[in-house]
């Protein structure tokens, strides 16, 4: 070997020395060095491009992974870490032909297909996702990564004895994975088998104690079982899950203690039902403190201060560096929305058995009944089928309005359309297809025009909806509400039961296991049936 190159081989050592230990500068000093002699040498660019992308200077480290592979077109590391910096960008399409080429040139490679079914999962491909996931595991049942992540997948796609499989599988292999643990346990909650759940979190956070994740999911399992003092308390690891920052307004944190002559902030977090479901703790803060500051979503401030005419509302959307509250008020305490239950609602006694907290406008609910009179007699009653986003949320929080028949075909009503987004498509046809009118009201914008549609709300005789945030604000006003749970439901309605502590109108009809929804539409149809009669033979 000549002087020079034995000299820029030992400087190559020295640096990917330096940078396993983690001392980035001195590697890369030692790259730059060897590139002044070598400006080819692909060693060096591709160390010095993952202390680049170590740094978080992505396109640096993008450059110099292409300068590398223009010289080794073949070389699989450069090509995965070239990969890995464009997907970390968000350069999904681009990341994907470089996790391919690594594909094509390794094809029995097992984590090849693991990076391509990861990129398709963050591209939101699911098909595509579980493809890949698949080749992983078929190349190596023992890829561990892939049957977690498949696992993941499978459960946000409502096939959770599917996921349940991978997680167990996973856990053959590595009885301690803590993401087969949490994703286990979630699984396991989420079909109902509550008891395999908390065994599962509790071993999870038993060799995991900072694992926020289980907790959280521990904190759900105890939260649908009813058993809020310990669920309260494991609810409060979701400030330290991945991406959740608490709105830090640096002032005190409240923690139960009384509050005396002392001015609280209540910041809200989390979406509109969660917003007015905690909301209903504020009256008990009210009660206690000198003076209350509701911090809340500009949609529900209207709402807020008419129905809160003792606080002091600041409408505005959650941002966790925005933290001003101008309105020369010396405030002494904060605490989020969320932790109020904590200390405020242990036990179901804790409850309290209220008609309503929140109040429509008058003026507007009054036109909107005369409004809703023009058709004629007949109960009015909303009605909304549609809610979540994801593919688990749809497939147990929406019910196909034409499943709605049996109730649809009732007489003597005059339904309603409450639901948000595009929705007055799907009543036209119901119209063209059994003749019944769904009334619409295009103009009122559920997702806007919240304190008008609390009005409207406010103006029915019944609601009967999915679980959605309408449930929630008919039933913060004391509207009588019907709402419609899967086998399982959202922790908040807990496992049994026909009433829920957080709101006395609401009424739950609970699928049972292998029911379809036409099933327990039916029942709801025929529990409508004697209201009407009843109503009947009261206006006789």
């Amino acid at each position: 070997m000549k002087p020079d190159n034995r000299k820029i081989a030992s400087a190559m050592e020295r640096a990917a020395r330096h940078f396993q230990t983690g001392a980035y500068d001195q590697a890369s000093t030692f790259c730059k060095k060897i590139l002044d002699s070598n400006p080819r040498h692909t060693g060096a660019l591709g160390l010095l491009g993952l202390v680049s992308a170590i740094h978080g200077k992505l396109p640096a480290a993008i450059d110099l992974f292409r300068r590398a592979i223009r010289i080794e077109p073949e070389n699989t590391v450069l090509n995965k870490n070239l990969a890995r910096a464009l997907v970390t960008e968000g350069r999904y399409e681009e990341g994907l032909k470089y996790y391919s080429r690594v594909a094509t040139l390794l094809p029995e490679n097992s984590e090849a297909y693991y990076d391509i079914a990861c990129t398709y999962l963050k591209m939101g491909d699911a098909d595509k996702a579980e493809l890949h996931f698949n080749c992983a595991l078929s190349i190596n049942h023992n890829n561990v990564n892939a049957r977690v992540n498949l696992g993941g997948l499978l459960r946000m796609q409502g096939r959770h004895p599917e996921a349940i499989k991978h997680y167990e599988l996973a856990l053959k292999m590595s009885p301690t994975l803590r993401e087969a643990l949490t994703g286990l346990g979630l699984a396991l909650q989420e079909t109902g088998n509550l008891v395999t759940a908390r065994k599962v979190l509790d071993r999870a956070t038993n060799l995991y104690p900072e694992d926020a994740d289980a907790h959280f999911n521990k904190a759900l399992c105890h939260l649908i079982n009813a058993d809020y003092e310990r669920g309260w308390t494991e609810y409060e690891w979701r400030w330290k899950r991945p991406g959740k920052q608490p709105r830090n307004f640096n002032h005190p944190i409240w923690r139960g203690e009384p509050l005396g002559n002392r001015t609280i902030l209540i910041y809200a977090e989390q979406g509109i039902g969660d917003e007015i479901m905690f909301s209903s703790c504020l009256p008990d803060i009210q009660a206690q403190a000198r003076h209350v500051i509701i911090d809340c979503e500009p949609r529900l401030a209207p709402l807020f201060s008419r129905s809160f005419p003792r606080a002091t509302i600041h409408g505005r959307y959650q941002n966790t560096t925005d933290t001003r509250i101008d309105h020369g008020v010396r405030i002494d305490m904060q605490s989020p929305a969320g932790s109020l239950p904590l200390y405020l609602r242990k036990t179901t006694s804790d409850f309290p058995n209220t008609g309503s907290y929140l109040v429509a406008d008058p003026h507007t609910r009054a036109g909107w009944e005369k409004r809703l009179n023009m058709p004629g007699k007949g109960l009015k009653i909303g009605i909304s089928w549609k809610g979540g986003g994801t593919p688990l949320t749809n497939s147990t929080r929406s019910i196909e309005l034409k499943c709605w028949h049996e109730i649809l075909k009732q007489e003597r009503v005059h339904f309603i359309n409450l639901q948000h987004g595009e929705s007055r498509r799907e009543a036209d046809d119901i119209k063209n297809q059994t003749g019944v009118t769904i009334h619409s009201f295009p103009e009122i914008d559920p997702l806007i025009e919240l304190d008008n549609f609390a009005a409207l709300i406010s103006a029915m005789d019944l609601v009967i909806s999915i679980d959605n945030s309408t449930v929630h604000l008919a039933g913060a006003l004391g509207v009588p509400v019907w709402l419609l749970l899967p086998v399982v439901p959202d922790w908040r309605w807990t496992m049994a039961g026909d009433r829920t502590p957080w709101y006395s109108s609401v009424r739950m009809f609970r699928k049972q296991q292998g029911q379809k929804w036409e099933d327990l539409l039916i029942t709801v149809s025929e529990e409508l049936a004697a209201l009407l009669r009843t109503a009947q033979s009261v206006n006789d």
